[in-house]
């Protein structure tokens, strides 16, 4: 939760963002997962993890970019309406 700072960061990117944020909570989740035997203690359970990880995060990521995108687009056409109503 404390990392969830990093998206208040306005002189970052999205991508440096996403970047760092994804960074620290693998940093986090990967040796959590491997001590409580979420993962087979393999090369091959580690990397299928992973694989699962990157992918829930992503989806997670899009569907969440694109819902804020949503939102940013309906504020500009009230900002534009109101602008062209003055």
């Amino acid at each position: 939760g404390a990392c969830s700072v990093i998206w208040e960061m306005e002189q970052w990117s999205i991508v440096k963002q996403t970047g760092i944020y994804f960074l620290i909570v693998s940093a986090v989740m990967m040796p959590i997962a491997y001590l409580l035997y979420w993962m087979e203690h393999s090369i091959a359970g580690f990397l299928g993890y992973l694989g699962i990880f990157v992918l829930i995060f992503a989806v997670i990521w899009i569907s969440q970019f694109l819902l804020w995108k949503k939102n940013v687009d309906k504020m500009n056409a009230c900002i534009g309406k109101a602008r062209d109503g003055l």
